[in-house]
């Protein structure tokens, strides 16, 4: 006996049907599907880094696995790793955070931005974020109820940020600014000045401000990152995020933490209760040891993105693709309309005709609209070199 079907009860919230998929991902998922068909394909559409995590942190979370660190995390993570995260913190990046008021440890770097959202923004609420900018900065705003006010940076002029643009942005609503420097996607190291720009009108206009912070180690040709939270006056009114995913190799670890006020902690920890009760118990002994072993693997891998940064860049320009200085991080964002003014009609091109992954520029807004990414931390050179042989064959 057949029974007909009503309409289902459920349906999809408002906030999560009108979320756009992630365009690095469907990349990659069309790109699996040629690899299934047999086809080779170089992926450099997902940012991550190629090596292997180090062995010494690898080995601390195997060890602390055999100790039977397979409980549940405090909601606010070990305190080994915390204490750690705040010499860290001190000594890298010059913030002084108390490790069991104001530090957090989250589930990889994109929890501690889209806590900050869900604790501070509420439905209305402007929020400062560049154009372009890394594309789930733009949607976790979104779908806190805020709005983007965004703040444009021109390829022309170098992705300069500007005070009098963040200035002229800031209205009634304004709740907050975002900054993202070491900047993804454009590759922009942000100057002590432009930093400076931004904690001046934090200041003068009561603004909080939110820094993602992931790629701090990732600067090349002798360049600095600055923590704006390091800034006269900035401290109480930064929520300073970062990451172990790039800098030690540790995407899949899934682990970043935050530096915040107490009273925005205690509010985020009501969050991870109800969603992740806490971060990987085992894997934040790894943390600890990468934290401890010093910073020398992490030096001998972004001498090696600097000569894979290298590479492409002077690849891209020989072939006419203009591609502006990467300063920092493993991401290149040249111009591709002289191929395709669709940034998405390019990559795609770039796929079906090259077996070359990348990612479409409009995905982090429409200044990168005519331009496609290209992670080039993750493969290894020859790999790299491979692709811009197809690439250059393409225009043959």
């Amino acid at each position: 006996m057949s029974m007909v079907q009503g309409p289902p009860r459920g349906r999809i919230a408002a906030r999560v049907a009108s979320q756009a998929p992630s365009a690095v991902r469907e990349m990659f998922e069309m790109a699996n599907r040629l690899e299934r068909q047999g086809e080779h394909v170089i992926h450099l559409e997902i940012g991550r880094p190629w090596f292997d995590t180090p062995a010494h942190i690898k080995a601390a979370a195997k060890e602390a696995l055999d100790r039977g660190m397979v409980h549940y995390s405090p909601n606010r993570g070990i305190p080994e790793l915390r204490r750690a995260l705040a010499v860290k913190l001190q000594r890298d990046n010059g913030i002084a955070a108390d490790p069991e008021i104001e530090i957090l440890v989250t589930t990889g770097n994109k929890q501690a931005t889209f806590l900050t959202m869900l604790c501070l923004i509420e439905p209305g609420d402007e929020v400062i974020l560049t154009d372009p900018a890394y594309s789930p900065h733009f949607k976790e705003i979104v779908f806190a109820g805020g709005v983007p006010r965004l703040v444009r940076l021109s390829a022309q002029d170098g992705w300069r940020l500007h005070a009098e643009a963040i200035a002229e942005a800031v209205t009634e609503r304004t709740r907050l600014i975002f900054l993202n420097t070491p900047h993804n996607p454009s590759g922009r190291v942000f100057t002590r000045e432009e930093i400076q720009a931004v904690a001046d009108v934090a200041l003068a206009r009561d603004l909080l401000v939110l820094t993602d912070e992931t790629y701090e180690y990732i600067v090349y040709d002798g360049l600095r990152h600055h923590s704006l939270a390091s800034f006269p006056g900035m401290r109480e009114r930064t929520i300073s995020t970062f990451a172990f995913t790039k800098s030690y190799a540790m995407d899949g670890w899934r682990l970043g933490y935050l530096a915040a006020p107490a009273p925005l902690i205690d509010a985020m920890v009501k969050v991870v209760q109800l969603d992740t009760a806490g971060p990987n118990t085992f894997a934040q002994f790894g943390a600890v040891a990468a934290i401890e072993g010093g910073t020398a693997v992490v030096a001998e891998m972004v001498a090696y993105d600097q000569a894979a940064r290298d590479l492409i860049v002077r690849r891209m320009n020989d072939m006419g693709l203009p591609c502006p200085p990467v300063e920092g991080t493993i991401h290149a964002l040249p111009d591709f309309s002289a191929v395709d003014r669709s940034s998405e009609r390019a990559a795609k091109m770039l796929l079906e005709r090259c077996r070359v992954a990348a990612t479409p520029g409009k995905a982090y807004g429409a200044q990168a609209e005519g331009r496609v990414r290209f992670s080039f931390g993750a493969v290894p050179h020859d790999h790299l070199q491979e692709a811009m042989d197809r690439i250059a064959r393409l225009g043959a």
